[in-house]
């Protein structure tokens, strides 16, 4: 069934695109590196009937344009987005790359989110910029560039969810990052790269709640505990048998805790 109508904004010049469905509260959700607006479906069909949703393509995915891989500039454009599609106050979905986006953008402009959740993510890896990219995001870019797309979208579903994952979430998993742009993924890698949220996550105030998979073979543990000791207000929540992407590995429980995070808003 189709979900979240593609629409297209122009920012500063650069096309964006995204999937918009449903009114009310907007609620906006930001992808991870594998990942594009259509990450997303089980999400737009559980609450777009009540609830405005928005889903971005990152710049380098979709059919959006590249940004410079600059952690404030892909906040900026965001802010720009939302500017665009008049929407002052917002619930923010974020999981992993896009949660490192997500939380930088909470703290920059935290006049906009009026709740904040974190999925499957980290304060970014902190390296000094214009290195060379990290072995596995290299691997991962040779994967995308020698394999065909369906090869390299199964290897990434495969590396990315828990062992026992439905064939449904297998099958979505590998046909969304088979769409995988190669100069979006080294643009993605390098910002994950590059950034450190530490001194942004620090200054949170408003409600954030993280949640995680207990099976998450992309974002280990440790990296999880950073960012809860960094937000000691925050709510965490892990999801038994999940992966790197319980948004689809194990949607209802997913859409819970999106519905118990943003029930004030």
């Amino acid at each position: 069934m189709p979900f979240g109508t593609k629409k297209v904004a122009y920012i500063s010049g650069k096309k964006i695109t995204y999937r918009e469905q449903g009114k009310g509260k907007p609620w906006v959700f930001l992808h991870g590196l594998a990942g594009n607006s259509k990450s997303w479906k089980f999400q737009f069909n559980e609450f777009a009937n009540d609830k405005k949703i928005i889903a971005w393509d990152a710049p380098g995915y979709g059919e959006s344009d590249c940004l410079p891989s600059n952690i404030n500039l892909f906040s900026e454009t965001l802010y720009e987005l939302l500017k665009n599609l008049q929407l002052t106050k917002i619930g923010l979905v974020g999981h992993s790359m896009g949660g490192i986006v997500a939380g930088h953008f909470a703290s920059k402009y935290s006049e906009c989110v009026e709740a904040l959740v974190l999925s499957c993510t980290h304060v970014g890896n902190g390296f000094k910029k214009g290195l060379p990219l990290q072995e596995n995001y290299q691997n991962r870019l040779q994967s995308l560039i020698n394999d065909s797309p369906a090869s390299y979208g199964h290897k990434r579903a495969i590396a990315m969810l828990a062992s026992g994952a439905s064939k449904t979430a297998i099958d979505m998993a590998s046909s969304i990052a088979a769409e995988t742009r190669s100069d979006g993924l080294e643009l993605a890698s390098r910002l994950i790269q590059e950034t450190n949220n530490t001194r942004n996550l620090k200054k949170l105030k408003l409600p954030v709640t993280i949640v995680y998979g207990d099976k998450d073979p992309i974002v280990p543990l440790e990296k999880t505990k950073e960012l809860i000791k960094l937000i000691p207000h925050s709510n965490p929540i892990m999801i038994h048998s999940a992966g790197h992407a319980p948004y689809l590995e194990k949607p209802e429980k997913f859409n819970n805790v999106i519905r118990i995070a943003f029930s004030k808003f």
